[in-house]
């Protein structure tokens, strides 16, 4: 155990509790066995765009959460998600991280630096100052790919800003001792940027605990009576809602299938325009983490989707081990590697990213089955999901690689 504690650890993400994302699960399960691991965030305002209750720009700059020190940083809020909005919110972070380096970070001593690479992929750059300093080993735990996520979800293609991403990219992987990948299609887009390619290491996304040990803290409400497919999470451009919604036209007229999504994000309000005057579409607000395992518990079947482009659909949702984790059949609309997932496992029916009308005979096929059938489907995700996602699985797998002599070589 000694051993464990004099091993120093940094995290560095801009996201991180109360916000809901991976590396609140690994730095805490970390800690609890036995690393000293310290964290460098931002105030917390996803995905709603403002400030967790408590938090404020200048309010709440340290804290101790389970054992874990807190370095929260002043940015700009993300406020509705405009453009100009995010750019500043991206851009605060990484000055802020810049001025705690230079006034507090270079003071501290780690062994390992561990950074949560999301969008945007700046974020992780701070990590490169804080391994140098310190003479610390580096870990890139990569969620997002960039230069791709640009070009697939904006109307920047090629150019200057691309070309400068890209060397940013590079510089952190390149600084970087070990690669972490949440999928294992994403190791050909890095293995480009890198010449050794030993340092790519699949590391995928888990269930949070949650819903691995079904732990039911609060209930969500009675869903209405019929047959419920439920979208649960971020309610963005990436995730395809527009065909979703040219599906659920098809079941308009419907008194047996339902349509729920539960969340919040960019397409929220054209979502509730374009559903308004159907009757099988609900639309809940975001609810936090402690009503979900209620929530999937009563609904019928889980709803996953994902628009197409090769960047995108090399990304495996992290929802799709949830909704596995929780023995739920899947329905879904996606491509690549989630897809190959969703077969191999036989936990549901998956059509290729955008063919909505397959999807709904999916939809149809799933609503017309019997329970038995179904549990099946979601006991096939369940056995899959222990077998090569779960968390205690990959954090393990995190924990033999800080213990070996050939990682500090």
């Amino acid at each position: 155990m000694e051993e464990k504690i004099n091993k120093r650890i940094l995290f560095i993400s801009q996201y991180f509790y109360p916000e809901n994302f991976k590396g609140n699960d690994l730095v805490f399960e970390l800690q609890q066995r036995g690393y000293a691991i310290d964290v460098v965030t931002a105030k917390p305002n996803y995905p709603q765009g403002s400030f967790y209750k408590g938090y404020g720009f200048l309010k709440r700059n340290f804290e101790i959460i389970n054992g874990v020190k807190i370095y929260r940083l002043p940015i700009v809020s993300r406020g509705k998600g405009g453009k100009i909005r995010l750019l500043f919110n991206y851009c605060s972070f990484y000055f802020s991280c810049y001025f705690f380096y230079l006034t507090i970070g270079r003071k501290l001593e780690y062994d390992v630096i561990l950074t949560q690479q999301l969008s945007p992929m700046t974020s992780s750059l701070p990590a490169i100052w804080f391994k140098k300093n310190n003479k610390a080993r580096l870990i890139t735990w990569t969620l997002d790919l960039w230069p791709e996520s640009i070009i697939a979800t904006t109307r920047i293609k090629k150019g200057i800003i691309i070309n400068w991403l890209d060397k940013l990219v590079k510089k952190l992987y390149d600084s970087s001792d070990l690669i972490l990948v949440s999928s294992k299609s994403f190791k050909e887009s890095i293995s480009s940027k890198i010449s050794n390619l030993e340092k790519i290491v699949f590391f995928p996304n888990w269930a949070d605990k949650i819903f691995e040990e079904n732990i039911r803290k609060r209930e969500f409400p009675n869903l209405p009576n019929g047959f419920n497919i439920v979208f649960a999470g971020n309610l963005g451009e990436a995730q395809d809602l527009s065909n979703v919604i040219k599906c659920i036209k098809i079941f308009k007229n419907s008194s047996i299938v339902n349509f729920l999504f539960v969340g919040s994000g960019r397409f929220e309000l054209e979502l509730r325009e374009e559903t308004s005057n159907f009757n099988n579409v609900f639309i809940y607000p975001q609810h936090s983490v402690e009503y979900m395992p209620s929530l999937y518990e009563k609904s019928s079947v889980m709803l996953l989707s994902l628009k197409g482009g090769e960047s995108i659909s090399n990304t495996v949702p992290a929802k799709l081990q949830t909704y596995m984790s929780c023995g739920k059949p899947v329905v879904a609309m996606i491509d690549g590697e989630a897809n190959d997932v969703i077969r191999e496992s036989n936990c549901g029916l998956v059509a290729n990213a955008g063919n909505f009308e397959k999807l709904a005979e999916f939809i149809e096929e799933l609503s017309r089955m019997n329970s038995t059938e179904l549990n099946q489907l979601g006991k096939n995700g369940q056995v899959f999901y222990k077998k090569y996602y779960s968390r205690k699985l990959a954090i393990s797998k995190i924990e033999t690689i800080i213990n070996s002599d050939y990682f500090y070589q």
